[in-house]
Formats: C-alpha cells, sequence, structure tokens
C-alpha cells in the first residue's frame, strides 16, 4: 500500500490531515473516505497500521480535536466531561469536511464515520444526528457515557447506514471502574440495535484491555469496512 496526497489542513483552528492511501482497487468511481478523530501523534500509527493490513485504496481524514474530553462528550458530565460535543459536530460538518471535499475535488460516494474510545462514542453519536455517514467504526468506543445507552433506544438509525463495526477488548470489562465495567454490555447492546435497523453489523473481541493496539485494532474496522461491510 503506498501514500498519494497526504495533506494538512487547518479548519477552524483543528489541524486535518488527508492522504489517499494506494491499495487494491475497490472498483468504485471515488474513492471512499474514512473520518476519524485522532489525538496528536496518533496518526503514523494508523497510516502505518492500514497500510501493514493492505486495506483497499481509500482516503483517511483524520480530526485532531483541540479538547479532547470537552469537544468529544454529546453532553456535560462533571468538570472533565464538558459535553461540547454540539459545536464540535457543527464545525465537522461546516467547516472541516467542506475543506476535505475541496481537496478531493469532489464529494465521495461512501463515507464512514471512525473513533476509538471516546472519539468511538463521538463517532457513534453523530452519525445519528446527519445522513451523511454510510458506515461507522465504534473501537472500544466510550458507550458507557452517561445516559448514552439511553440515547441509542430513542433514537432513530438513519436509513441510509450501511454497516456498522464495533470491537473491544475481551479484558476491558475487568475494571472497578463501575461505568467502564458494562460497557461490553452497552456495546452488544448498540450492535444489536443496528441489526435490528438491517445494517450489516459485526462485533468482535480483540485481546487485551483498552489501552492495547488503538491504531491496530481501528485499522482492522477500516479493512473488514473495505472489504465485507460494503459490496463494491
Amino acid at each position: 500500500m503506498n501514500l498519494s496526497h497526504e495533506k494538512e489542513l487547518t479548519a477552524a483552528g483543528h489541524t486535518v490531515r488527508l492522504v489517499r492511501l494506494i491499495g487494491t482497487e475497490t472498483g468504485l468511481d471515488k474513492d471512499p473516505l474514512v473520518l476519524c478523530y485522532l489525538m496528536p501523534g496518533e496518526w503514523e500509527a494508523l497510516r502505518e497500521a492500514c497500510r501493514a493490513l493492505d486495506c483497499p485504496t481509500f482516503y483517511l481524514a483524520a480530526v485532531e480535536p483541540l479538547d479532547w474530553r470537552a469537544e468529544l462528550s454529546p453532553w456535560p458530565d462533571g468538570e472533565d466531561f464538558r459535553g461540547l460535543g454540539e459545536g464540535f459536530y457543527q464545525l465537522l460538518m461546516n467547516v472541516m469536511l467542506p475543506s476535505v471535499f475541496r481537496e478531493m475535488a469532489a464529494e465521495p460516494l461512501i463515507i464512514i464515520n471512525a473513533g476509538y474510545s471516546l472519539a468511538g462514542l463521538f463517532a457513534l453519536w453523530s452519525l445519528y444526528r446527519t445522513p451523511l455517514f454510510d458506515g461507522v467504526i465504534c473501537a472500544s468506543g466510550s458507550l458507557w457515557y452517561p445516559g448514552f445507552d439511553g440515547y441509542m433506544r430513542s433514537e432513530t438509525v438513519p436509513p441510509d447506514l450501511c454497516a456498522a463495526y464495533f470491537s473491544i477488548g475481551d479484558r476491558e470489562c475487568r475494571t472497578r471502574h463501575p461505568r467502564m465495567s458494562r460497557n461490553e454490555a452497552v456495546m452488544a447492546e448498540a450492535a444489536s440495535i443496528m441489526r435490528a435497523a438491517e445494517v450489516t453489523t459485526v462485533f468482535e473481541k480483540n485481546r487485551g484491555g483498552h489501552f492495547d493496539d488503538p491504531a491496530g485494532r481501528l485499522a482492522k474496522g477500516i479493512r473488514w469496512m473495505l472489504t465485507e461491510g460494503f459490496l463494491f
């Protein structure tokens, strides 16, 4: 897998990194776009993990939040999670993605929303807000977040959503943190909700805890999405 057209954009004060990863052809007229949310320093690891798995050709766009806990939390929960997700979502839709589309010279046919940990929560939450996304990757997503299980039950899965990928480490529930200990159960419920909505869905377990190989787990989700989640 080779790299092409690697760019660094600035949108609303946020860094957006865009690269075309060239692998096997999908047969589509336009390459799929995977949108994800990363901390500084995670970009290279995810890019290399996708190359190692020889993913099909796609664009990878990584947005770096300025404040991870504030911008990726959908509503407030204590002092740490300020619930600025709505503002970040509006910037994403109105400023960041248009910048990415301009750089690509066209809006892609398939857009996949992806994230790990709190970014996985944001990726799943934000897809309920728009019909734009065709797939979602929620790797070790923080679905334990207070009120999120109820939110999923009350919302309607977008009718155009085609594929959903969930994964979690098999040791993640072995924690004394009362919220995080139930995350596997909430992830399983999220997968069940997607299947009930006739979305092609997989929920798999990886070996290890929450902090083991985030880039590799995201890359596995991307590869599944591009090889099995959609019928190219």
